[in-house]
């Protein structure tokens, strides 16, 4: 096994073998896993954004309040995420960045801290294009707050059929 091999075998048991890593190197991702900061996950963020093919979507799509339980709700929005990478359209995987937020801040208050420090710092970066919304996300309140930063920023809002969701 060579040392690459390792790095990326190691990173995967880190966050999970579902994880895919699409545009992400092993040292992004080590460096995700030792961030103590959201201003630091931002700044990687951007740096994983500036690599990618433009144009750059953003999928969104309820976790906590969609109609599957997290875990389904996470890999039905990754999958939806891969599935638009391999029909062409540049979407960045952003639950690693997610996963790592949420341990930051741990015991507060996170879905305002998540808007107002990781994401909105990324929508507000220039390098994220749209918006794509995925089915049963009425109730999610980060969805809510990202239709209305899209639109208010007058960028492209999409509603995703659900017939492209994976099942």
């Amino acid at each position: 096994m060579t040392c690459a091999d390792f790095l990326i075998e190691s990173t995967r048991k880190l966050w999970g073998s579902e994880m895919k890593i699409s545009y992400y190197t092993v040292d992004d991702l080590a460096d995700i896993a030792e961030a103590k900061t959201l201003e630091k996950l931002v700044v990687i963020a951007i740096t994983v954004l500036s690599r990618m093919p433009e144009p750059i979507y953003w999928v969104a799509g309820p976790i906590t309040s969609g109609p599957l339980s997290v875990k389904e709700n996470k890999k039905r929005l990754r999958d939806t995420i891969e599935r638009f990478k391999i029909k062409g359209l540049t979407t960045l995987n952003y639950l690693p960045l997610r996963k790592q937020a949420i341990k930051i801040l741990q015991g507060q208050f996170k879905q305002e801290k998540l808007r107002d420090k990781l994401y909105a710092p990324i929508f507000q970066s220039g390098k994220i294009e749209g918006l794509c919304v995925m089915p049963h996300s009425e109730m999610s309140l980060n969805v809510q707050w990202m239709r209305g930063f899209f639109h208010a920023s007058g960028m492209t809002i999409k509603k995703i059929p659900e017939r492209l969701v994976p099942k």
